[in-house]
């Protein structure tokens, strides 16, 4: 009897992981302008999303999580300021700004915060630049895995 009982509370703590990992990314339309393509981005859930536009110069868009973590999306350099310090800490930032003579390269930038959180900032030649900051060890895998699922205008 005390067999079954280990094997059912066994079986129990493995289906509820299994449900708890199901289910846990929500895909996101990121439609800057009026008739601009539309991009889609599979994100963590639970996300306050926050959007900030300059005419239509640029568009951006955030999605913070409670513990500070945050996934972004911009037609614009606004957004890079969640990574600036980052930039200039990780001795990047000369790199960074010489982005904008090779528009059509898509460039990686990435590290580890003073703090010892991960940020990430990838920008796609003249489209989009999309990135993370304040990701804990325990997430960076999930949001690496939202960063990748970035489909580039098409679906």
């Amino acid at each position: 009897m005390k067999i079954k009982m280990n094997q059912i509370k066994i079986i129990l703590i493995a289906l509820l992981i299994s449900c708890s990992s199901v289910d846990v990314l929500t895909t996101v339309k990121f439609k800057p302008f009026k008739n601009s393509s539309s991009f889609f981005i599979k994100i963590p859930k639970s996300y306050k999303a926050l959007m900030f536009a300059a005419g239509n110069e640029w568009y951006g868009e955030q999605y913070w999580y409670p513990d500070s973590s945050v996934i972004y999306i911009s037609t614009g350099p606004s957004m890079d300021e969640l990574n600036w310090s980052n930039l200039k800490n990780s001795g990047l930032h000369d790199k960074y700004l010489a982005r904008f003579s090779n528009y059509d390269d898509t460039i990686v930038f990435q590290g580890v915060q003073n703090d010892g959180l991960y940020w990430k900032a990838i920008h796609m030649g003249r489209i989009v630049s999309i990135g993370y900051a304040n990701v804990p060890q325990k997430k960076k895998e999930l949001f690496d895995e939202a960063l990748k699922s970035f489909n580039g205008g098409r679906r």
